[in-house]
């Protein structure tokens, strides 16, 4: 560890390495605390990943350098016994408790029998290994503990960390790249920065005036007495509430490969009907005939026998898909929190432009079709899955064991359960209860898997925003998509990118610019069958009763 504090090179404000040896014997026993809670915090979760346990070895390891500190102190002190009286008096007791707790290797060899469950890491996963509740902004801004400097392993430079377990983690992942020939070199390895944080009024400066009236007005006997009334100027709030998650529902219900090589390439498959007249009944009759082949010649044509062609070869390759914000040095430095709240929202637009160009690609290779609304728009809707499975099912003379997958927006679910509320009343108030795993399982028992799309196709009707006025109401319409299962395939490249750019020209603006980009693409590799349907939509929960029967179409 580096015993020194030195600025960052570039910056005006002072930062601090994390260095046990300039914390007293208070600061020391309190981080340690803090370490050992945080591992039995995390060791008391019922399930723990892989991630956990990493956490949980760093956490050990942190908790092994804190205590060997601790007990070198400890050592010192009893070879010294003056400084022992004058300064670890009650320290040398306290350390010695803490030391003979259970050994660092105690919780190396806990973290190390930890079970964690198998999981299957996929590309697409990048943002689903995240917790739910770092992916949706819906609260203040958190403030960081530290920030990471560069060179460390599954960090980047700058980051921001909010807690001890990731400081201790990025120590242990700094340390297998520091050699040997460094260390004992005397060179010092930044891993992390604390810098400490002072209000305007406790800055001093060269003016030895100004800083004499900012001492005199905390340290006053003015100042320390209480006054009556709001004479403070208030605090600045400067954090920024966002809303936005980045999930991605279709994307993650497609199959996802891995394009390494950035494309891959595929055959057209066959139809069911591209085999028709491949089959033929001859009779007896007709095999005493004779063959039109044969000679001398028969009337009876020969048995058919279809000659199989090789289908077409297509392509499909990945593209990328970028999102980039451009920020003053200035209000980078002075407003960190204006920087979060876009970033974090940038993620948000970014996920929100991935989805929509998927439904983009599925519209475009789907056949579109319309559909009227016939009673209330539950029956309806309904009723018309039901049918488009069973047509496809007839034509393509697959049985029940095939499921076909269904892209809706999830309003619609909204919808369905107030066409039901709606209705005429029956058994009591359950029409106003009507739950999401109730409305998919009607799904499912009509052969689809559904996926409750967050987004729609930029084109289609939006929901209203609020306005001064009536209250807005969802569109007379709705778009979705059906197909059957590995129809279309999701290519992925297996990483999003986060990035930082500077140049001559953007430095000569005091500006720098952040930048997402991922590359992935979509692929409709079975060509078998996708259809896009737009279906009338009203809430007006009419169904079939005396006064509302269903004229059916005549033969």
């Amino acid at each position: 560890m580096a015993k020194d504090s030195t600025p960052i090179e570039g910056t005006d404000e002072e930062s601090f390495e994390l260095d046990l040896t300039e914390l007293d014997n208070d600061e020391l026993a309190q981080f340690e605390t803090n370490l050992v809670e945080e591992y039995a915090e995390m060791r008391s979760s019922e399930t723990l990943s892989a991630d956990d346990a990493d956490e949980l070895t760093a956490l050990a390891a942190a908790i092994a350098e804190v205590r060997a500190e601790m007990e070198s102190r400890v050592a010192l002190f009893e070879a010294d016994e003056f400084v022992a009286d004058a300064k670890a008096s009650d320290f040398t007791s306290r350390m010695a408790k803490k030391v003979a707790a259970p050994a660092a290797a105690t919780f190396e060899e806990e973290a190390a029998e930890v079970v964690v469950p198998e999981i299957v890491i996929s590309p697409k996963g990048l943002e689903g290994d995240i917790p739910a509740s770092d992916v949706t902004v819906v609260a203040a801004a958190r403030k960081p503990l530290a920030k990471i400097a560069a060179d460390v392993r599954g960090f980047r430079s700058g980051q921001e960390v909010d807690s001890w377990t990731k400081v201790a983690s990025a120590f242990i992942a700094r340390h297998p790249d520091i050699r040997s020939s460094d260390v004992s070199s005397g060179s010092r390895f930044l891993v992390a920065s604390i810098e400490a944080e002072f209000p305007e009024d406790r800055i001093l400066g060269d003016d030895a005036v100004v800083n004499t009236r900012k001492i005199e007005s905390i340290t006053s006997d003015t100042a320390i007495t209480a006054s009556g009334g709001l004479c403070a100027p208030l605090t600045p709030w400067y954090n920024l509430q966002t809303y936005g998650d980045v999930c991605r529902p279709i994307r993650d219900s497609l199959p996802s490969f891995k394009a390494d090589r950035g494309g891959i390439r595929y055959v057209t498959p066959p139809r069911l009907s591209d085999l028709a007249g491949s089959s033929r009944v001859t009779t007896a009759a007709q095999d005493a005939l004779g063959y039109t082949t044969q000679t001398p010649a028969g009337p009876t044509p020969p048995k058919p026998c279809l000659h199989v062609v090789c289908g077409a070869e297509n392509t499909c390759v990945i593209q990328a898909v970028s999102s980039c914000l451009t920020f003053g040095n200035f209000g980078s430095r002075t407003y960190p929190e204006q920087v979060e709240a876009w970033l974090k929202l940038g993620r948000v637009e970014f996920a929100r432009y991935q989805e929509q160009e998927l439904l983009r690609a599925i519209n475009a290779g789907s056949t579109q079709i319309t559909a009227a609304q016939v009673y209330g728009a539950t029956f309806s809707i309904l009723e018309q899955i039901g049918f488009t499975v069973a047509s496809f099912r007839d034509r393509f003379r697959i049985c029940n064991s095939v499921n076909l997958r269904l892209i809706a927006p999830f309003w619609l679910a909204n919808v369905l359960k107030d066409d039901l509320a709606a209705q005429a009343p029956g058994d009591g108030l359950g029409r106003y209860n009507v739950s999401d795993a109730m409305l998919n399982d009607w799904l499912r028992q009509r052969g689809v898997t559904v996926t409750w799309a967050q987004d729609t196709l930029a084109s289609d009707p939006q929901l209203p925003a609020p306005v001064a006025g009536p209250i807005g109401s969802y569109p007379n319409s709705v778009r979705w998509f059906i197909f059957p299962e590995g129809e279309w395939l999701f290519l992925d490249n297996g990483v999003l990118d986060l990035g930082l750019v500077r140049d001559s020209q953007l430095n000569s603006v005091n500006d720098y610019q952040v930048w997402f980009e991922e590359f992935s693409g979509i692929c409709q590799v079975g060509r078998v069958e996708s259809l896009a349907i737009v279906s009338d939509l009203c809430a007006n929960g009419t169904y079939a009763n005396g006064s509302a029967v269903r004229v059916c179409p005549l033969p």
